[in-house]
């Protein structure tokens, strides 16, 4: 467009180049918004079709009238509708860089970084609207393409030095060296082209003082330059190498605070990848019980599957040189107490490709020395106190299980022998209406009652039979709907023996349809034990009340009695295990009920006054 003689070709190429330009605040802004994770669809949309509507306009020649020739080359005059895509350039843009601000002091650490890379970016490229000027003004030498150049440089940047937007791009030595070189000659071409056409025409003194200049300032730079683009870290602004003294002051702090192989990972893998700039680290931690080594996943902070033989072959010569050893194309770094190897880094190549020096090497057996000492009598000795704690708390808790069997069998012993009486009343009945049934085998109405009445004992035996496997059966693993109204029936009709043996008053209000997602026998069984307290505290002729209702998002059970009360002081103990009130008994029931209720998410409230009897209320969560 710049050269050609043709002037019409000139103005199609100048349209066809502004598609382009349209779409860079869309873009842009989609971009920055990904970036934020934020969402903005109506901006989003009414960005799009104000694109299509300058789209439209260049299409129509609302944007450029002609194009004239101008001392460095042609350009288009602008025409009507030009100063629509500046002013839309610009609000854009600056829209952009107020999000990216905001975004800068909101973010902490490497998201900061990443930030910070992008409002340079769109900073520097917000100025690109100078190139509309000499639309305007032919004076005025059109100079954002340096500025499209930075931005672009500086987004590219972005995503080599911190993984922006998730995009990782590994660049080699030898490519990062082919675009350093680029990046110098183009800037030597764009000094060259802007010497010839502003200052002379000629190659002169002037021209060979600042090319040597400008050679000298490459000399110096290339490297720092190379290693900017290769390596994910900054210091290559800073020097071209770490602070040994500051990395070891590191390991140190991040170490001390490590009390198991998983901190001891977490600690040591950035040093390695981000302070010391090396790919692919692989650490592994000695495996006392199995003898082998199992490499750490970093990611997930766990052992992962790939484990490594003591007897391997890297294993006997890290033991046998005590040394940093070469392996496959890597770097194996033991971690060697009292001749027992602990574990090892499996290091690659440093990022910028360069040769581990001797101050690398002296640097990893000094963080691989820490690491030993910390493994031996840090970690390996927490780990053992803590798997022993472990198997003490298995112990108790199998012990535990054991008790809570044990009272529940003793409890089914008590219901066993208080529902007996039930059993009986009605095996009488059969057993006494059989033995006149061979002298009456003529008389049909007896014979017709007997074939009613037989039906209905056995039944209401079997019935009883039934609660009695159902309550003594293992409890159901997964959750179920649960009518709370007949669980309480249910667990109340196993208590019927002891309830009329002290001829206790049963009153019951119940609210229909209160239903929650849990263990019907869990719950039975909680329900038993407070109701079996209550009975066991009441003399002859008590009164036990059952409710329930609804309150909010939760279910009220309360479970009143007459009896005797718990003093004041006793009731902050109530559901601790073995603990009890009574001369007799394991002091497991209202622990095992506070348990149930526990797992069902719900709480257990306990109103008490000696003399006058105790409340339970049960809140249970619905969802």
């Amino acid at each position: 467009m710049y050269f050609t003689q043709d002037l019409s070709f000139a103005l199609f190429f100048a349209k066809f180049g502004s598609v382009g330009i349209i779409f860079i605040p869309l873009m842009g802004n989609l971009f920055v918004l990904r970036l934020l994770q934020k969402k903005e669809k109506f901006t989003n949309i009414f960005i799009f079709v104000y694109s299509l509507m300058l789209l439209a306009l260049l299409y129509n020649g609302g944007f450029y009238a002609a194009v004239t020739h101008r001392y460095w080359g042609n350009y288009p005059v602008a025409n009507t509708f030009n100063f629509l895509n500046i002013i839309f350039f610009v609000i854009v843009f600056n829209k952009i860089v107020v999000q990216l601000w905001d975004g800068v002091r909101r973010a902490t650490g490497a998201e900061r970084v990443k930030i910070l890379y992008v409002l340079l970016a769109f900073g520097i490229g917000s100025f690109g609207f100078i190139d509309w000027i000499p639309n305007y003004y032919d004076k005025f030498y059109p100079l954002a393409f340096i500025l499209s150049s930075s931005w672009v440089f500086l987004i590219a940047l972005a995503i080599t030095k911190t993984r922006l937007m998730n995009i990782f791009v590994a660049i080699s030595k030898s490519v990062a060296w082919i675009l350093t070189v680029i990046f110098y000659a183009l800037i030597y071409l764009g000094l060259v082209w802007l010497h010839l056409s502003l200052i002379s025409s000629q190659i002169n003194w002037l021209f060979l003082s600042w090319s040597i200049l400008y050679g000298i300032l490459v000399g110096e730079t290339f490297k720092l330059t190379r290693l900017l683009l290769q390596t994910t870290t900054d210091k290559a602004f800073v020097k071209a190498s770490y602070d040994p003294s500051e990395v070891l002051s590191k390991v140190v702090s991040s170490i001390a605070k490590a009390v198991t192989s998983n901190d001891m990972a977490k600690a040591i893998f950035p040093i390695l990848d981000d302070d010391l700039d090396i790919a692919n680290v692989h650490i592994y931690f000695l495996e006392t019980k199995a003898k082998n080594y199992v490499e750490w996943d970093t990611t997930n902070n766990q052992p992962s599957a790939n484990l490594l033989s003591a007897t391997s072959s890297l294993v006997q010569q890290m033991l046998a040189q005590k040394n940093i050893v070469p392996f496959d194309g890597k770097i194996a770094i033991p971690c060697i107490s009292d001749d027992q190897l602990l574990g090892f880094f499996l290091l690659g190549k440093k990022r910028s490709e360069d040769d581990y020096t001797d101050d690398d090497f002296k640097i990893l057996r000094s963080i691989s020395d820490y690491v030993a000492v910390s493994l031996k009598y840090i970690i390996k000795r927490y780990e053992d106190v803590m798997s022993d704690l472990f198997r003490e708390k298995d112990k108790v808790a199998i012990a535990q299980r054991e008790l809570e069997k044990s009272h529940r069998l003793q409890q089914l012993g008590q219901l066993t022998a208080g529902i007996a009486h039930e059993i009986r009343n009605p095996m009488m009945a059969l057993s006494s209406q059989a033995e006149l049934l061979p002298e009456r085998l003529q008389d049909k109405e007896f014979l017709l009652w007997i074939s009613k009445m037989f039906p209905e004992q056995i039944f209401r035996i079997l019935n009883i039979i039934q609660r009695m496997l159902k309550f003594a059966r293992a409890k159901e693993e997964g959750l179920a709907q649960v009518d709370v109204n007949c669980v309480l029936e249910e667990s109340l009709s196993l208590l019927v023996g002891k309830i009329k043996a002290k001829d206790i008053m049963v009153k019951k209000h119940f609210v229909a349809d209160l239903f929650i997602h849990g263990h019907a026998d869990s719950l039975s069984e909680a329900f038993i034990n407070i109701i079996l307290n209550a009975i066991e505290s009441m003399n002859s002729e008590g009164e036990l009340t059952l409710s329930t209702t609804k309150e909010n998002n939760n279910i009220i059970i309360k479970i009143k009695d007459s009896g005797c009360g718990i003093p004041e002081d006793k009731l902050v103990n109530l559901g601790d295990p073995f603990y009890t009130t009574k001369d007799e008994g394991t002091g497991l029931g209202l622990s095992i009920a506070y348990k149930v209720i526990d797992e069902h998410n719900g709480k257990i409230k306990v109103e008490s006054a000696v003399g006058q009897g105790t409340t339970f209320t049960i809140t249970l969560p619905i969802e």
